[in-house]
C-alpha cells in the first residue's frame, strides 16, 4: 500500500504545481496589464492598450496549457487510484488520457473565459473610448486648483466644453 500512496503523492504534487503556476500567471497578467493600461492613459496611446491585449492573449493561452496539464494529471490520479497495488508502475505518462483535456479546449473553460475574457472586454471598452486631443487625455479630469473664477465660455479655452461634457457624463 505504501508504493501506491507514494505514486499518488507524486501525482498530487504535480497537480498542485500546475495549479500554483496557473495562479501565478493570473497574478502576473493583472500586474503587467494594469501597468500597460496605466501607461496608455498617461501617454494617451492606443498601442499600449494593443500590447496589453496581446499580453492578455499570451497569458490566456499559457494558463489554458497549465489547466490542460492539470486535468490530465487529475485523470492519471483517478487511474492510479484504482490500480491494484501489485500493478503500480510509478508512471507519470498522461498520453493515454490526452483526449480528455485538449489545450485549446481548456482555454475556453468557464473560469478562464470569465477572467481573461473580462480583461479583454475592458480593453475593448478602453480602445473604443480612447481619444486623443493633442497631448490631452479625455480620461483625465481637469485638476481643481483651489480657486473659483467666473469666466464666460469664450474665456474658457478650446477644450473646456468637451471637459464640461465629459464631467457631466461621469456624474
Amino acid at each position: 500500500m505504501e508504493a501506491k500512496g507514494n505514486h499518488l503523492e507524486f501525482i498530487q504534487t504535480t497537480i498542485n504545481r500546475m495549479a500554483s503556476n496557473s495562479f501565478l500567471l493570473k497574478g502576473w497578467a493583472v500586474t503587467l496589464v494594469g501597468g500597460l493600461v496605466a501607461l496608455s492613459f498617461k501617454e494617451t496611446d492606443w498601442r499600449y492598450v494593443a500590447i496589453s491585449a496581446a499580453v492578455i492573449s499570451f497569458f490566456w493561452l499559457l494558463d489554458g496549457y497549465y489547466l490542460s496539464r492539470e486535468r490530465l494529471f487529475i485523470k492519471l490520479y483517478d487511474h492510479a487510484r484504482t490500480v491494484a497495488e501489485v500493478n503500480v508502475d510509478f508512471s507519470m505518462d498522461t498520453k493515454p488520457f490526452s483526449h480528455h483535456a485538449r489545450w485549446f479546449a481548456c482555454t475556453r473553460s468557464r473560469t478562464l473565459l470569465l477572467f481573461y475574457g473580462g480583461l479583454l472586454l475592458i480593453h475593448v471598452f478602453i480602445l473604443c473610448n480612447l481619444k486623443t486631443y493633442g497631448k490631452e487625455n479625455v480620461f483625465q479630469l481637469p485638476l481643481y486648483s483651489g480657486r473659483v473664477e467666473s469666466r464666460t465660455s469664450a474665456q474658457l479655452g478650446p477644450y473646456s466644453e468637451r471637459d464640461r461634457i465629459w464631467v457631466h457624463r461621469c456624474r
